[in-house]
């Protein structure tokens, strides 16, 4: 398996080839070349996007929606909803100036003649904005990457409209389906290896950019009456581009060498073991579920059993995340065809095709249960539940399966705060920031933004709903 370096830094925009010669001018060395290529921009772009994805805001997500619980110095913040406006500002950092200046470079960089470049850029672009004002709400977007220009005035963006930001991921996913359905003889160079995602393969790439247009279209069902008709003509899209089963999923990848490690496993084993443990509340549905993926999501505790720590008891002694999930090179997903199934399953169930919810449903929970143990699903546990029918399948089933299988990733918080599924019971008051009337329903605006942008729109009340959840 391939290596990846999860360490980002300022450095990554530099790579290049090695210069032809070793002096062009006294001015110019050839240790530090001026431009990227394409191909170093996209590997660095990779990084910073599987960073994002699978590190402190992941685990943040995970403790809010009870599936992980913090039990030790910095993961008790979220434990006790007392999420400050420090709290991640690296993460915000790596957003913007890891994630997103250099896939903006890249994009600009590979322009029309490099179609396939642009396209995944595009596709990675659309994820990080789009994690960042699910998050925060409004964000800068359309002028938040001139800073380079050395105009002061664009050192203070202002903060796009959610509902702006979200048209312009629409968009994005859009130019991005055109570009990679352009021929490879339209290019001038090809992703190839430097993909370390897809190695290139432009159809798999089409097929997740289809399914995040329905992921993105979703999180509007609340704002839009026909969000669900919608995003189920792009979960088609998507199922015809190729992603028919978990083969094509797109994961975070990683090696097995220190600075390579799964995030989850080089914070729970390596650097702050003790700090986050499972949530009981999913080892406790899985358990009276009987569930198969128990074991792979769990590790053992003191007790060499499998337990998990209640909101607020800092239960340091609970199970820590499993190997299926959190082994030094396991990989983490990002969007994948069971989530893709479980919209399906949603979408039908609220367009009135009863039927075709039970059937997605239940290929979902089967094929994440394959998916995860590498076997089928045992008998019992199909008939119990993977076995819907068109009377029997409701909101509660689909949601609380797919919470299950979803563990690790932000699009959880996103969920239970479109649908209030499953029903989590908030820690007790006495043992909570008492800014917090119940589970956060989002980030506070970072401390520089507040400090150095002068037209931020800041706002830290964590109970404040996001655009698409009011």
């Amino acid at each position: 398996m391939k290596k990846y370096i999860i360490i980002i830094s300022v450095a990554c925009l530099l790579i290049t080839n090695a210069c032809k010669k070793f002096v062009e001018g006294e001015d110019l060395s050839p240790n530090q070349p001026l431009t990227a290529t394409n191909a170093s921009l996209l590997v660095t772009s990779e990084i910073a996007v599987m960073s994002s994805y699978t590190g402190q805001l992941s685990r943040t997500s995970s403790i809010l929606i009870q599936h992980s619980s913090g039990t030790l110095d910095i993961m008790l913040g979220p434990e006790r909803y007392n999420l400050n406006e420090q709290d991640n500002l690296n993460d915000w950092y790596t957003l913007y100036s890891s994630c997103m200046v250099n896939i903006d470079a890249l994009r600009k960089q590979a322009g029309d003649a490099n179609p396939h470049f642009r396209g995944i850029a595009n596709i990675l672009m659309a994820m990080t904005i789009g994690v960042t004002t699910d998050l925060w709400g409004d964000v800068p977007y359309s002028k938040a990457l001139k800073g380079a220009s050395n105009n002061t005035a664009d050192f203070n963006p202002s903060f796009d409209k959610q509902k702006d930001v979200y048209d312009a991921i629409q968009l994005m996913l859009d130019n991005a389906i055109l570009d990679l359905a352009k021929s490879e003889s339209s290019n001038v160079t090809l992703p190839g290896t430097s993909d370390i995602l897809f190695g290139g393969d432009v159809k798999k790439w089409t097929a997740i950019a289809h399914l995040l247009k329905a992921r993105y279209t979703l999180h509007l069902s609340r704002r839009n009456a026909s969000a669900y008709a919608t995003a189920l003509t792009h979960l088609q899209n998507a199922y015809a581009a190729g992603l028919t089963s978990s083969v094509n999923d797109l994961n975070a990848l990683f090696g097995k060498n220190a600075q390579e490690y799964n995030q989850w496993y080089n914070f729970v084993q390596v650097s702050r073991n003790g700090y986050i443990k499972m949530g009981a509340n999913l080892v406790d549905i899985m358990r009276n579920y009987n569930d198969p993926r128990l074991d792979f999501y769990c590790g053992r505790d003191v007790n060499d059993s499998i337990t998990g720590s209640t909101p607020g008891s800092e239960n340091t002694d609970a199970s820590d995340a499993g190997a299926y999930f959190a082994s030094d090179n396991s990989p983490l997903p990002m969007a994948t065809f069971v989530e893709a199934k479980f919209i399906e399953a949603e979408c039908k169930l609220k367009t009135g095709d009863k039927a075709g919810a039970a059937t997605a449903y239940n290929d979902a929970i089967k094929a994440h249960v394959a998916l995860v143990t590498a076997a089928p699903a045992p008998t019992d546990y199909v008939n119990n539940y993977a076995s819907a029918t068109s009377s029997s399948i409701n909101d509660t089933m689909i949601m609380t399966q797919k919470y299950i299988s979803s563990f690790t990733q932000i699009e959880t918080y996103n969920d239970w705060r479109r649908t209030g599924l499953p029903v989590l019971t908030p820690i007790d008051v006495s043992m909570r920031n008492p800014a917090a009337t119940g589970i956060p329903r989002r980030l506070p605006t970072p401390l520089d933004e507040r400090i150095y942008n002068s037209n931020a729109t800041v706002v830290q009340d964590i109970m404040k709903p996001v655009w698409w959840d009011e």
